[in-house]
């Protein structure tokens, strides 16, 4: 099947040389932060008014039109139609998010990247790659022959003295940031660059954003699109990024709705919220069917631990038995904090109910997705959308 890919991606390679060699390809990959570092990119080079495409979770963005997608990284096929139309449309920059499942399969097979970018590995889709070895492996198969940006927290080879490798992080790395001051309403560090600093100050909250942030200003570094001022006014418009940390205000309460849907998302998020509140913390989430089983029991250890109390609910659960999956969530469960719902629409109700004045609720798992999926079936929810019925409802 994935020779197949290859085959295919030649075929189309060949027929728009052309049209590839004009276009500047910008990869995201890493567990957490693709979506939030691509729309950064994304948006800020729809504020310097330029023409750019977008690929990623959260859909696919051709300039301002947008077009829903099922995959992080599309098929080959759908690929190639996306680059075709950009480009018919005058756009010549496209980033993307890459999946570990697309680089295995070589779905991005024969797309030569301008740059490349490394958020983080954690553990994810074990499922899918058997060991974290693997899954590391694959991500770092994708990191080579363009200029690399990795962050500095992961441990790298040889392999990589070949390429033009450029390091983000705290470790006077070549992107490097120090001084950060996080509250409950943005985040602050010290940038420096080749010896020069830069304050940054942003409404995108928590440490794990500054990593974000950081990446995001060194892609357009890179791209010889870095100006301090236009950057820092860019990153002081309120920028919301779909699903990811959407704070919302309910009747002297705060909801928090975000994609963490890993143990190391998960804890950096709740962690975040300990540290910056006082106030009693609910978080509502589940785990997804047909997909690494090692981390629920992780993630029901987590919730638990950072949370006052803990709503188990479903989060996709395909073809596995939603209650057998938050049995094992409960496994990880140290303390008796928590409530089993698992209807996902119910559970959210619950927690609305439980909240009293100045608390904290986290529903995490799925961010912005527009379904919820049962064996073959797809059912439209999304926690947003939900949310924000419920508060225009309630006051």
């Amino acid at each position: 099947m994935y020779k197949k890919n290859i085959i295919k991606a030649k075929e189309l390679k060949k027929k728009y040389k052309n049209i590839l060699k004009e276009i500047e390809f910008i990869g995201i990959t890493g567990t957490n932060g693709k979506t939030t570092v691509t729309t950064l990119i994304y948006k800020y080079y729809k504020y310097i008014n330029e023409k750019i495409t977008l690929i990623g979770t959260n859909g696919i963005y051709i300039n301002n039109d947008y077009y829903e997608t099922i995959n992080t990284t599309p098929g080959i096929e759908k690929l190639y139609e996306i680059i075709l139309e950009s480009y018919n449309r005058g756009i010549r920059i496209i980033v993307m998010e890459v999946s570990s499942h697309a680089i295995t399969q070589n779905r991005i097979y024969g797309i030569k990247f301008k740059i490349k970018g490394l958020t983080n590995i954690t553990q994810d889709h074990i499922d899918y790659h058997k060991t974290f070895n693997n899954y590391k492996k694959s991500k770092l198969s994708f990191m080579n022959k363009s200029i690399l940006l990795i962050n500095d927290e992961i441990k790298i080879n040889k392999l990589f003295s070949l390429n033009k490798v450029y390091k983000f992080g705290k470790k006077n790395s070549y992107f490097n940031m120090e001084d950060i001051e996080i509250n409950n309403e943005n985040t602050k560090f010290k940038l420096t660059i080749k010896n020069k600093s830069y304050l940054i100050k942003s409404n995108l909250l928590g440490e794990f954003n500054c990593y974000n942030i950081l990446l995001f200003i060194a892609v357009i570094y890179k791209l010889n699109k870095f100006d301090y001022f236009t950057i820092q006014k860019f990153l002081e418009t309120k920028i919301k990024i779909d699903g990811r940390m959407e704070l919302f205000n309910y009747n002297e309460k705060t909801i928090i709705v975000d994609y963490a849907h890993t143990p190391d998302g998960m804890e950096k998020v709740l962690q975040f919220v300990n540290n910056n509140s006082n106030n009693k913390i609910l978080t509502i989430f589940g785990c997804g069917g047909d997909r690494d089983k090692d981390k629920r029991e992780i993630m029901g250890s987590i919730a638990s631990t950072y949370s006052d109390h803990v709503i188990i609910t479903s989060d996709n659960p395909r073809n596995e038995d939603e209650l057998l999956i938050i049995k094992d969530i409960i496994k990880g469960i140290e303390y008796e904090n928590y409530t089993i719902e698992s209807n996902r629409k119910e559970a959210i109700d619950l927690g609305l109910k439980l909240l009293e004045n100045y608390d904290i609720l986290l529903i995490l798992g799925r961010g912005n997705e527009e379904f919820i999926k049962v064996k073959n079936n797809l059912i439209r929810f999304n926690d947003i959308e939900y949310v924000k019925g419920k508060i225009e409802n309630n006051g």
